[in-house]
């Protein structure tokens, strides 16, 4: 078995994007030069084929063993993942990058202290490279309170670089050969389950949902994404691309155990209420079942408990209000801060509909505030992009 984790990167029909990103692997930092590296291709009849073909063949890889799979059939992005996660096989632990990513210099050195480090914590299903920005299951800004931690976790599944040890990837590989389909039984985002039948990491996020098992993040990327025009969006944006290290002072990362953080979320983003129950409410003989700061939660599979959600109120008898002065929003409630924008309440005493429409104090509370000028500024600045060039 080969101790140090391998690199696989996954790629289909973007010679740019995989020269890009194994231009950043080369210039990374390593402590060994045993490290091996799988390019794997997914087939297409193109011109791009053939020349990511070229690519990968004349990379030069100085650490390690480099090898290249080049699929004669089109596997599709879910099957060709799940292909190369079952690579981790001959080795302790594996890292995987698709092609429109870029890394930091020190994702290898990352990803090796933070494998060891949850290696034996059987609710840490893998670890990210990647950190969260955005919630993109409410479209809208995440954070993560302040603590003395570099990490957090998360029960969405990592894409965006992401690491996992053999038994990881062993124990997701068993339970997705057995749950080959999603139901509606499944308190997942809905956002979630309509992503297409090409997405595995649906998959993994229901893996760690009904598994109760999470992703490590760090709180400050070593992955960006470069949202490349690929298989599920078809132009080029810049909502996923975060800031990620350059430099480290010291490589060594102030990890925790999942039991002892605080900052554990589901797979809404939202704070996970059973690591944080004791910093809620001063009302210790309330027993909170979820959070639902941004408002998308199905709250009907927590009917009869008591919720805090920023949904409308069928009747205005909450046993507590907040309001969302702090950031993050949960703050609010530590510190209880009043106002009308978060409710304590029973789960069905909120409207069941999902709140998407962003009202005039969320646009202030999550962007700022914006004048008529800058939307006109920014209607001109399209016009003339789209007509004038």
């Amino acid at each position: 078995m080969k101790k140090n984790p391998l690199i696989v990167v996954i790629t289909y029909n973007r010679p740019k994007s995989l020269q890009r990103l194994l231009s950043f692997i080369s210039s990374a930092q390593y402590n060994d030069t045993k490290i091996d590296i799988v390019i794997s291709i997914d087939y297409q009849d193109s011109d791009n084929h053939e020349e990511v073909i070229e690519i990968s063949n004349n990379f030069i890889w100085n650490q390690g063993n480099k090898k290249v799979i080049v699929h004669d059939i089109n596997l599709g992005l879910r099957k060709h993942v799940i292909s190369c996660g079952n690579l981790v096989g001959d080795y302790d632990s594996l890292i995987m990058l698709e092609d429109d990513l870029v890394v930091s210099p020190y994702f290898y050195l990352y990803a090796q202290e933070a494998l060891t480090f949850y290696s034996n914590d059987d609710k840490i299903a893998g670890i990210s490279l990647y950190s969260h920005v955005h919630n993109y299951c409410s479209d809208l800004p995440f954070s993560t309170i302040p603590d003395s931690y570099d990490v957090y976790f998360l029960q969405i599944a990592a894409s965006w670089g992401q690491a996992w040890t053999k038994l990881q990837w062993t124990k997701f590989y068993e339970w997705y050969s057995q749950n080959p389909s999603m139901l509606d039984t499944d308190n997942i985002p809905t956002k979630i389950k309509r992503w297409p039948e090409s997405s595995w990491v649906k998959y993994f996020i229901k893996y760690l949902v009904t598994t109760d098992r999470y992703f490590v993040y760090p709180k400050i990327s070593y992955t960006s994404n470069m949202s490349d025009p690929g298989t599920h969006h078809k132009n080029k944006e810049y909502t996923y691309s975060v800031p990620f290290f350059f430099k480290l002072n010291s490589i060594n990362s102030k990890m925790t155990e999942l039991k002892n953080s605080f900052n554990v979320y589901d797979s809404y983003f939202e704070p996970e209420v059973k690591s944080i129950s004791n910093l809620i409410l001063s009302n210790k003989t309330i027993e909170v079942s979820t959070i639902d700061i941004y408002g998308i939660k199905d709250l009907s599979f927590y009917k009869g408990k008591y919720v805090i959600s920023s949904k409308k109120l069928l009747r205005n008898n909450p046993l507590q209000s907040f309001g969302v002065d702090l950031k993050p929003a949960i703050l609010n409630v530590f510190y209880g801060i009043s106002g009308d924008v978060l409710h304590l309440a029973k789960a069905e005493d909120f409207d069941q509909s999902v709140k998407l429409d962003l009202t005039e104090s969320d646009w202030d509370y999550y962007y700022g505030k914006k004048r008529i000028r800058d939307y006109v500024r920014i209607l001109l600045i399209k016009i003339r992009k789209k007509y004038i060039g």
